[in-house]
């Protein structure tokens, strides 16, 4: 997939807006408990509370990741990886696992040019994509838990892509600092690598 996104070329003056993601055919209430209205609510989260300074690589994160998502060249990709789900307990390890395997795409396409620290929120943000995919196009009913779950295995991928152990995460909390990835260059990761 190399120079599909030439982020220095193509990169805009202002940060991107996020389009809206695909609609699921369904009308989304929070009174309801639909999906979309609880994986809106996240997404509208993380922007409200992403700091400033991150909020550009963010939405460069966001806007090749919908591209990589939903164009009309790579969605059959995503149908594909998405069709191995056969009932709601293959959703938080298929979804995780192949969230984290398109920031790594993202993140070496970019070749350095997107923050590290943006990826994190970025995959969340990703995660509630595909997860409003599987509610709608797959029929596959997505509840609080398979989110919750879908979470941590996105979490702890994107962890275990930037090298950083259980031990170091729960030493830096303690400390009250976060932890976060010191470069823009997309660790070797023997993680994204393993298949599904």
């Amino acid at each position: 997939m190399g120079g599909m996104i030439d982020y220095e070329k193509d990169a805009p003056a202002e940060p991107p807006t996020v389009p809206p993601a695909p609609p699921t055919g369904k009308t989304p209430t929070d009174s309801t408990g639909d999906a979309s209205g609880m994986l809106d609510q996240i997404e509208k989260t993380i922007e409200t509370k992403l700091p400033p300074d991150l909020k550009k690589d963010y939405l460069a994160i966001v806007v090749a990741g919908r591209q990589m998502m939903f164009s009309e060249k790579t969605h059959p990709m995503m149908e594909e990886y998405l069709g191995k789900i056969q009932g709601p307990q293959d959703v938080p390890k298929i979804v995780g696992h192949g969230i984290v395997k398109l920031i790594a795409v993202l993140l070496k396409e970019s070749r350095g040019q997107l923050s590290g620290q943006a990826s994190m929120p970025a995959s969340i943000t990703l995660m509630t994509y595909a997860l409003k995919y599987v509610d709608g196009q797959l029929n596959i009913p997505i509840d609080k838990a398979i989110v919750d779950q879908t979470t941590l295995a996105v979490s702890n991928g994107m962890f275990a892509f930037w090298g950083i152990d259980k031990a170091t995460l729960q030493r830096e909390l303690q400390k009250g600092q976060p932890t976060t990835a010191a470069s823009s260059e997309a660790p070797a990761s023997a993680a994204m690598e393993e298949e599904v």
